[in-house]
């Protein structure tokens, strides 16, 4: 397998851990008797996130994971793209 085929690979898991931090974040946020179980959630989904990424690429809190995640998942995209390009050449 290609780094780049395994690039796209790991974007459909990364586009989930992303979906799942946000809503056990936002549900850990409201809940009183369950919020640790949503904020565990979190953190789990949130190590599965950064263990698939550069560090160097993550900047700012949890929060921001959202806004952060389109643009990362598009460079990603044009990563693979490019490796893919210099590999047929």
């Amino acid at each position: 397998m290609t780094l780049s085929e395994r690039i796209r690979g790991e974007i459909t898991d990364l586009d989930r851990s992303a979906t799942r931090i946000a809503a056990a974040w936002a549900r850990g946020k409201k809940a009183t008797s369950d919020q640790d179980y949503y904020l565990d959630a979190a953190g789990l989904n949130l190590h599965s996130f950064y263990s698939g990424l550069v560090p160097a690429k993550m900047q700012g809190p949890i929060e921001r994971l959202p806004a952060l995640w389109p643009r990362l998942r598009a460079e990603l995209i044009a990563f693979a793209a490019f490796l893919e390009r210099i590999s047929a050449d």
